[in-house]
């Protein structure tokens, strides 16, 4: 039980100790709070720089580290650096003693008891952070021995591999529902270009303009303008949730202010996601969006951007990517180059309006079943498994 465990401040167990900063010239991992997943911890990008290109206040880890973010809303986010690299100063690098296992402190920063005493010494008004003298000064509960600290972290791992397989069932069955719509779109353009001898052109072809995103730094404070990220397409559709802003004006923002009917294409990420595309349909203010996207604009006398952004999300579009992206180290990009070379069946604007509308029909079905299976159970029981385990039940 944990009455017969040590509780020992944060401060003392595992203090924060930022390693001293590489030479500017060398490329180093460059971690950031959008690259971490909440509640897993689990490194969704990763992506490296020059010393000299990332800017001020940054801190330093390695292996030995748990980096735990102090802003609210991302406080459970908590990653487990396997390399050296360079984060946000966002993330804290907490350097466990030796008789302190790093797995362990990582999963109870996760836990339901330290998230609730976390968010409840927050401070500030528009980016509140934990209160820094409440943080170190928090108790952290620890069996006296390293090993019952890795018993119950193996524990914890077994209850969550199980949860994780339930996940992945589900997402199975997701991406079932997406199939719905790739597959009614897939069908039609198979059965026009086998049937009836729609022509076969490429993206470029149709294309007016191909242009990169800002990479200016953007900001969660609601001032300027909402910037579209990659994570801002989801699904081949355009997601307005979880935004970030720029102040821009003038000249800097006509370069890149979005206007309904304008593609978007994801140009550098993990394979699964590099190329997808998504039609900007906001008639709600100025929009702009990000580095890591480009923007297309079509000639809307031969095509529909519906139906050119269908075609780039289907097999066919898919097919062309896995050829095509070019590895690197943690991320697959695509350049516009070769975006412009994305074969393109192209009907006549009627027949574009029909495929599309069938896609459009077999959407709320694929919705249907993506809720369905959306069920907010697991995250509950994750953090039961956590619950448990910082009980002593475990």
């Amino acid at each position: 039980m944990t009455s017969k465990w040590r509780h020992l401040p944060l401060g003392e167990v595992a203090p924060a100790l930022s390693l001293a900063m590489p030479a500017a010239d060398a490329v180093v991992w460059n971690l950031s709070l959008e690259d971490i997943e909440a509640g897993t911890g689990r490194v969704l990008l990763r992506q490296t720089c020059r010393v000299n290109e990332l800017g001020s206040s940054k801190c330093v880890f390695d292996e030995r580290y748990v980096l735990y973010s102090k802003l609210r809303p991302y406080l459970n986010k908590v990653a487990l650096p396997d390399s050296f690299g360079v984060g946000t100063s966002e993330l804290i690098p907490l350097r466990p003693r030796e008789d302190l296992d790093r797995e362990f402190l990582a999963f109870y920063l996760r836990s339901p008891e330290f998230l609730d005493f976390a968010n409840a010494n927050t401070r500030g008004a528009n980016l509140p952070r934990i209160a820094m003298a409440e943080l170190w000064s928090h108790p952290i509960p620890m069996p006296s021995t390293l090993a019952e600290q890795r018993r119950i972290v193996g524990r914890i791992k077994e209850c969550m591999e199980r949860v994780d397989e339930i996940e992945k069932l589900r997402r199975s069955a997701t991406q079932e529902a997406s199939d719905i719509e790739l597959a009614c779109f897939h069908d039609a353009l198979l059965q026009g270009s086998n049937e009836k001898g729609w022509p076969v052109r490429t993206l470029g072809d149709v294309a007016t303009s191909f242009r990169y995103g800002t990479s200016e730094k953007a900001n969660v404070d609601p001032i300027g303008v909402p910037v579209l990220r990659m994570g801002n397409i989801q699904r081949g559709y355009m997601n307005y949730s979880n935004l970030k802003y720029i102040e821009m004006s003038g000249a800097e923002l006509d370069r890149y202010r979005l206007v309904p009917g304008d593609i978007l294409i994801n140009r550098t990420n993990s394979l699964e996601l590099v190329g997808k595309a998504a039609t900007f349909d906001s008639v709600d203010g100025d929009w702009i969006y990000a580095s890591y996207l480009v923007r297309a604009e079509v000639d809307r006398a031969l095509v529909l951007p519906e139906f050119v952004t269908a075609v780039i999300n289907s097999r066919i579009g898919r097919h062309y990517v896995m050829q095509t992206a070019r590895r690197a180290i943690g991320m697959v990009n695509l350049n516009a180059k070769e975006m412009a070379k994305f074969p393109m069946p192209i009907p006549s604007l009627a027949e574009q309006q029909v495929v599309v509308d069938q896609l459009q029909i077999a959407r709320p079905l694929a919705e249907e079943m993506r809720a369905a299976m959306a069920e907010p159970e697991l995250e509950f029981l994750r953090q039961s498994i956590l619950r448990k385990a910082f009980a002593g039940d475990l």
